[in-house]
C-alpha cells in the first residue's frame, strides 16, 4: 500500500531537481550573455575586464564625501584606472551610502567603509596593485588598503593620510628599507607638506583630497576607544559624485 506514494515522492524529487538545474543553466546563460559591466558580478577572473569596461564608460573623477564636519572633497587618478572604477563603480552602487570612518590612527591615516561587511553582499574580488612612485602617501593621499601585501587591493576600505612631517634622514632611511628609488618631489613633500613613507610601495595611492584637508585633522582628533583604533562616537560618512 505504502509503494504508490514512495514512488510519487521520489518522481516529485525528480522533477524538482529537473527544475533546479534548469534553472541553474538559464542563470548561468543570463550571467554569461550580460554585458553591462554595471552589472556582471565581478570575480576575481573577470575583474580587470569588467572594471576596464566600466571605466571607459564612466569617466568621472571627483568625489564628495560627507562627514559630520562637513564635505571632503577629492580627485581620483586616471593613471590608476581600475581603482578609480571600482571605486566610482561602488559609489554607484550605493556602498558608500551609509559608511564610516571606522579607523583612525592619529598623524597617519583615517580609514573608511564598513566595519562589519557580513550583511552588505559583497562581490568576491580584489584590485590588481596600481602602485606608481608618482602617487605616494603625502599628507591627504587617497588609498586602497588590502588584507595582505601579496594580495591586491581590496575595493570596500579605502583610508585617507593625514600623517606628520619628517626629518630628511628619516625620508632616506625609510624609503632604503623599500628598496625602491626615493624621487626628489617625494622627499620634499615629506620634510615640508608631511605624509606616511613608510606606507609607500605597499598600497596604491589613486587619488587626493582637494578640499577639506582641515577636517581630515578634525575627524583624526576624535577620542577613541580605549586601548582600539576605533572612535567612541560613529563618524558617518557618505560618498557622491558631485
Amino acid at each position: 500500500m505504502n509503494c504508490p506514494l514512495k514512488l510519487s515522492f521520489r518522481i516529485q524529487l525528480l522533477v524538482l531537481s529537473v527544475l533546479g538545474v534548469l534553472l541553474s543553466c538559464e542563470t548561468k546563460k543570463v550571467q554569461e550573455t550580460e554585458t553591462d559591466p554595471a552589472k556582471i558580478r565581478i570575480t576575481k577572473h573577470n575583474v580587470e575586464q569588467v572594471l576596464t569596461q566600466y571605466g571607459e564608460e564612466h569617466k568621472d573623477s571627483i568625489i564628495s564625501i560627507e562627514t559630520p564636519y562637513g564635505i571632503i572633497k577629492a580627485v581620483l587618478y586616471t593613471k590608476t584606472p581600475l581603482h578609480r572604477a571600482s571605486f566610482i563603480r561602488l559609489i554607484n552602487k550605493g556602498y558608500f551610502d551609509s559608511a564610516d570612518f571606522y579607523r583612525l590612527v592619529p598623524a597617519m591615516v583615517i580609514q573608511g567603509g564598513h566595519l562589519d561587511k557580513r550583511r552588505m553582499g559583497l562581490e568576491n574580488y580584489e584590485i590588481p596593485h596600481e602602485i606608481d612612485p608618482r602617487w605616494f602617501h603625502k599628507r591627504g593621499a587617497l588609498a586602497m588598503a588590502h588584507r595582505d601585501e601579496s594580495e591586491g587591493s581590496s575595493p570596500y576600505d579605502f583610508y585617507i593620510v593625514q600623517g606628520s612631517v619628517f626629518r630628511e634622514d628619516s625620508v632616506r632611511s625609510i624609503n632604503k628599507d623599500t628598496g625602491y628609488p626615493l624621487l626628489l618631489k617625494q622627499l620634499k613633500t615629506y620634510t615640508t607638506v608631511g605624509g606616511v613613507p613608510h606606507l609607500d610601495y605597499h598600497y596604491t595611492v589613486f587619488g587626493e583630497v582637494i578640499e577639506g584637508l582641515n577636517l581630515v585633522d578634525s575627524i583624526a582628533a576624535e577620542p577613541l576607544e580605549e586601548n582600539t583604533e576605533h572612535p567612541k562616537n560613529r563618524i558617518s560618512i557618505r560618498i557622491t559624485i558631485p
